[in-house]
């Protein structure tokens, strides 16, 4: 086309032109790579098992090579970091919704937390998602609840969504979390699969006014869109109830750095796979 006749041009749309030689291989089956590696010519009894659960399955669903490989050949090109545009109107959207005392609302974005209604005093930071129940308004600042769970070893900063998973809702600085006048212990448990002590704890945080939603519904809408588009560049994405919620940050943590979610868009991403894993009923979904 003579529009790429140096080496730093040719970086710079390396994506483009990939991303049209996937759509292509894509559309035919994957036939070059197909040529030689068809399914029908695979021994499955030689690959490892997890090879095995993978190809079986692709050979099952006749999927184009490509789904899988974007990188076998050539290196992946680099993917820039960009903030979801559904990310950025449901944010916008949150800024005119009124959540009334008494009522639930889910932090859109992670934010800081603070003692006092004029929001001077920093004391941690409340993570994306997390379900809050509103006790008092003001202009600025909304008095919210958390109940949530910590364990009983360490400085416990981190607190999670539920007894036993490492679903992260808050972390307070160490000063605040050691002082247990700050809070309120409702109920202790030992996790019998590691052994540990948690304790069921809530306190009443300020929040800047305009980051909450009432439904969890389009936080989620968001976070599955992203999931799929993005991680889609280098392999079919799999099934979110795949995996355990203590397993996802792991498996989602390897595989994001392939990808161009933006900090925000990452911390909603887990947190979508965490409360959808094997681990999640559907009918106890938040």
């Amino acid at each position: 086309m003579g529009d790429i006749d140096t080496k730093e041009k040719f970086e710079e749309k390396r994506l483009v032109l990939a991303q049209r030689e996937w759509k292509r291989l894509t559309a035919n089956g994957s036939k070059e790579c197909r040529a030689c590696h068809d399914y029908n010519q695979m021994d499955f009894d030689k690959m490892s098992i997890m090879a095995q659960m993978q190809m079986k399955n692709a050979a099952q669903l006749n999927t184009p090579c490509i789904e899988c490989h974007k990188g076998i050949a050539h290196k992946l090109p680099e993917i820039k970091q960009q903030k979801s545009p559904e990310l950025t109107k449901l944010i916008a959207s949150a800024k005119n919704e009124k959540i009334g005392v008494n009522q639930v609302g889910y932090n859109v974005l992670a934010q800081p937390i603070y003692a006092d209604s004029a929001m001077k005093e920093r004391i941690g930071t409340l993570e994306v998602a997390t379900a809050v129940k509103v006790l008092e308004t003001t202009k600025d600042a909304d008095k919210v609840e958390l109940s949530l769970w910590r364990k009983s070893k360490g400085f416990s900063r981190v607190w999670y969504e539920k007894f036993g998973l490492n679903v992260v809702s808050a972390v307070f600085e160490k000063e605040f979390a050691q002082n247990k006048d700050n809070f309120t212990v409702m109920d202790t448990k030992e996790d019998p699969l590691t052994g540990l002590g948690w304790e069921h704890v809530k306190t009443d945080v300020w929040v800047k006014k305009g980051d909450l939603t009432s439904s969890s519904d389009g936080l989620w809408d968001v976070a599955k869109a992203s999931f799929n588009t993005s991680c889609s560049v280098c392999h079919r994405p799999p099934a979110v109830d795949h995996f355990d919620t203590n397993t996802w940050p792991g498996i989602f943590s390897g595989m994001v750095g392939f990808t161009n979610m933006d900090n925000d868009t990452q911390k909603l991403v887990l947190k979508y796979l965490q409360f959808h894993s094997s681990d999640f009923d559907s009918d106890k979904r938040h």
